[in-house]
C-alpha cells in the first residue's frame, strides 16, 4: 500500500510542477495593453534616426559623410533581450545584430522548456512505473469489452492523425522550401542584373577613352576622370556582388538544413507511428515498450525542432496551443503508465484516461479554431519581421538600413559622380564628332591640303545632337541635328567609296573609316545616355525598393502561409505521436487482459469436461 501511496504522491507532484512550469512561461513579446501607450511614446524617442555608413562604398581617400539609418519594424521587434539583462530590444530588424537574434530566440524558449518538461516528466513516470512493477504485488486482472473497443478506436484515430500530420509537414516544407528558394533567387537575380548594368556602364566609360575621330580624342583630364570613375564603379559592383553571394549562400545553407530536419522528422515519425500501430495490433509488447521509449525521446526532439523553427518563423501565439495541449497531455500520459503496471485499479485508471482524452477531443476544435484563426495570422519571427521591415523601408525615405545586409544599395556619391561623368563624356564625344563634321567633312578643301582632303562632295553632313546643355541639363535637339538613336542610319547615306589612298571616288563626305569612328562614338554616347535612368534609380536605391516591394507583394504571402502549414504539421505530429504512445500501452494492456480473461474462462470449462469424462 505504501508503494501505491508513494507513486500517487509522486505523480500528483509532477503534474503540479508541469502545470506550474507551463503556465509560468512568458508568451507575449510585446508589453501589456496597459503599458502600451507609454511604450508607444518611447518609440518616438528610442527609435530615432542614427548614423551608418553605406554598405557599398568605393575605395576613395576622401571621407564619406554619415548617412541616416532607419530602424525597421521597431514595434514588431520590441522583445526581451536575454543578452541585455532581459531589457527590451530597440534596434529594430537587423539580421547582423546578435541582440536581434537573441530577442527572437528568446520567444522560442517556451517550446524548449516544454521539451525539457516532457522529457523529465515522462522519464520519471517510466521510472516510477518500473519501480512499481518490480516492487509492488500484482493484482488480479479485469477485462472490459468497452475499454478494449475504445482503446482500439483511439489507437486508430491518433495513428491516422499522426500520418496526416506527417503528410502535412512534408507537403508544407516542400512548398515552403520552394517559395523561399524562389524569393532568394529573385533577390540574387536582381543583384546580378544591377551588377551587370554597372559593369556595362563601366565598359562604356572605359571604351570612351579609346575613341577618336580623325585622330581627335577626348581631353586628357576627361581620360583621367574616366580611369578614376571606372575604379569606383568596379569596386561598387564587386562589393555588391560579393555581399549578395555571401548572404545568399548563408541563407541557402540554412534553408537546406531546415528542409532536411523537417523531412527527417516527418519520415521518422511516420515510421514510428506505423510500427507502433503494427506492434500493438499484433501484441508484440516488448517491441512496443522499445518504441515507447524511442517515441518519448522523439517527441521531446520534435518540440525542440518546433522551437528551432520558431526562431525563424516565430508564431509567438502558437505556443499557447502547445501549452494547452501539453497541460492536457500531462493528465493523459501520467495515468496510463501506472495503469499499465497495475498499481491503480483498472476502472479508475481507464476512466481517468478516457475522460481526460475525451476532454482533449472536446476542446480541440475550439482550441485549434480560435488559436489558429486568430493567433497564427501574426508571423512574428525573422521571416515575418523581414517582410514588415521591407514594407516599412519601401514606404520610407532613402536612408540606409539593415536591409543592406540582404541587398545593399550602391554608394550614392559613386552613382551621382558616375551619372555626372557619363553626361560629361557624352557631351565631349558629341563635340569631338561635330568638330570633325564641321571642320573636315563639311568643308571643301583643295587637293593641296593632304591631311584633310578626301575629295568631299555632295550635301552637307548633319551634325550630332548634344542631349545636354553646358550645365548638363537636358537639351532638345535643334533643326538640322540628328539624334543619337538614328545618327548612324542617317550618316550611312553620306559615306563614299574610297581609293587605296583613302580619297573618295564617289559622291560623299564620309570615308568608311570616319563613319566607323563616328559610329563608335555615337554607340558609346547612346549607351551612356540610355543608362542614365538606371544610374538615377541606383542613386536613390530604387532598384532595391522595387525588389523588396515585389517580395512583399508576391512572396511574403506564400512564406507566411507555408510557414503556418509547417507549424500546424509539427503540432499535429507531436500531438498525435504523444497520444499514440499512450494508447499503444493502453491497447496492449487491454489485449493482454482480454487474452488472460479468455484463458481463465476456458480453464474451468476444460476442468468440468474432464470430470464428466472420468
Amino acid at each position: 500500500m505504501s508503494c501505491h501511496s508513494l507513486l500517487s504522491f509522486t505523480l500528483l507532484l509532477l503534474t503540479l510542477v508541469f502545470f506550474t512550469s507551463s503556465t509560468s512561461i512568458p508568451f507575449s513579446a510585446l508589453p501589456p495593453a496597459v503599458a502600451r501607450r507609454e511604450n508607444e511614446a518611447k518609440y518616438e524617442v528610442e527609435f530615432s534616426w542614427g548614423a551608418r555608413r553605406s554598405v557599398v562604398e568605393a575605395p576613395i581617400s576622401e571621407p564619406v559623410e554619415d548617412s541616416p539609418v532607419l530602424v525597421l519594424a521597431p514595434k514588431r521587434t520590441y522583445r526581451k533581450d536575454p543578452l541585455n539583462d532581459f531589457k527590451r530590444y530597440t534596434g529594430g530588424w537587423n539580421i547582423s545584430d546578435r541582440h536581434y537574434w537573441a530577442s527572437v530566440g528568446f520567444t522560442a524558449a517556451p517550446l524548449f522548456a516544454i521539451a525539457a518538461i516532457w522529457f523529465l516528466l515522462f522519464g520519471l513516470c517510466l521510472l516510477c512505473g518500473c519501480l512499481c512493477h518490480f516492487c509492488c504485488k500484482r493484482q488480479r486482472y479485469g477485462y472490459s469489452r468497452t475499454a478494449y473497443a475504445i482503446s482500439l478506436v483511439f489507437l486508430i484515430l491518433f495513428s491516422i492523425c499522426a500520418i496526416v500530420g506527417c503528410v502535412v509537414l512534408y507537403a508544407a516544407q516542400e512548398r515552403f522550401h520552394k517559395s523561399t528558394t524562389e524569393t532568394l533567387e529573385y533577390v540574387v537575380n536582381q543583384a546580378d542584373t544591377t551588377v551587370d548594368k554597372l559593369k556595362t556602364v563601366s565598359d562604356f566609360i572605359a571604351s570612351a577613352k579609346l575613341i577618336g575621330v580623325d585622330q581627335v580624342f577626348l581631353p586628357s583630364n576627361v581620360q583621367t576622370d574616366i580611369d578614376q570613375i571606372g575604379i569606383r564603379i568596379n569596386s561598387s559592383a564587386s562589393v555588391l556582388s560579393e555581399k549578395t553571394v555571401d548572404n545568399s549562400d548563408d541563407i541557402r545553407d540554412l534553408l537546406d538544413s531546415v528542409r532536411v530536419a523537417l523531412i527527417t522528422t516527418a519520415a521518422i515519425m511516420l515510421l514510428l507511428t506505423f510500427l507502433g500501430f503494427l506492434f500493438s495490433i499484433f501484441g508484440m509488447q516488448f517491441l512496443v515498450y522499445i518504441l515507447v521509449i524511442v517515441g518519448w525521446i522523439l517527441v521531446a526532439g520534435t518540440f525542440i525542432l518546433c522551437g528551432t523553427f520558431l526562431l525563424l518563423h516565430n508564431f509567438s501565439k502558437m505556443i499557447r496551443l502547445c501549452i494547452v495541449l501539453s497541460n492536457s497531455f500531462s493528465s493523459t500520459v501520467l495515468f496510463p503508465i501506472t495503469y499499465f503496471y497495475g498499481c491503480f485499479g483498472q476502472l479508475l485508471s481507464l476512466f481517468t484516461v478516457l475522460t481526460s482524452t475525451g476532454s482533449i477531443l472536446y476542446r480541440m476544435p475550439s482550441v485549434y479554431g480560435s488559436l489558429i484563426d486568430s493567433k497564427l495570422k501574426d508571423l512574428k519571427g525573422v521571416a515575418g519581421d523581414t517582410c514588415v521591415a521591407m514594407d516599412h523601408w519601401v514606404h520610407s525615405s532613402t536612408a540606409h538600413t539593415a536591409l543592406d545586409d540582404i541587398l545593399p544599395c550602391v554608394d550614392k556619391a559613386t552613382t551621382q559622380d558616375t551619372l555626372l561623368k557619363s553626361k560629361e563624356i557624352t557631351t565631349q564625344l558629341v563635340e569631338v564628332v561635330n568638330q570633325v563634321i564641321t571642320n573636315v567633312s563639311n568643308l571643301n578643301f583643295s587637293p593641296n591640303f593632304k591631311p584633310v582632303y578626301i575629295n568631299q562632295s555632295g550635301p552637307l553632313v548633319p551634325i550630332l545632337c548634344n542631349p545636354f546643355y553646358a550645365n548638363l541639363t537636358l537639351r532638345p535637339c535643334s533643326a538640322g541635328e540628328v539624334d543619337l538613336t538614328n545618327a548612324t542610319q542617317v550618316w550611312s547615306s553620306y559615306v563614299c567609296q574610297v581609293s587605296p589612298t583613302g580619297i573618295c571616288t564617289t559622291t560623299g563626305r564620309l570615308t568608311p573609316t570616319f563613319y566607323s569612328q563616328m559610329s563608335a562614338a555615337v554607340n558609346v554616347s547612346y549607351g551612356l545616355n540610355n543608362y542614365a535612368p538606371f544610374l538615377v534609380d541606383l542613386g536613390d536605391c530604387t532598384f532595391a525598393k522595387e525588389t523588396f516591394k515585389d517580395i512583399c507583394r508576391d512572396h511574403c504571402p506564400s512564406l507566411r502561409r507555408y510557414s503556418r502549414w509547417i507549424y500546424i504539421g509539427l503540432v499535429m505530429v507531436s500531438t498525435a505521436v504523444m497520444l499514440s504512445l499512450v494508447f499503444w500501452v493502453i491497447y496492449g494492456r487491454e489485449r493482454r487482459h482480454r487474452a488472460y480473461s479468455k484463458q481463465l474462462v476456458s480453464e474451468p470449462a476444460q476442468g468440468s469436461e474432464g470430470e464428466k469424462n472420468s
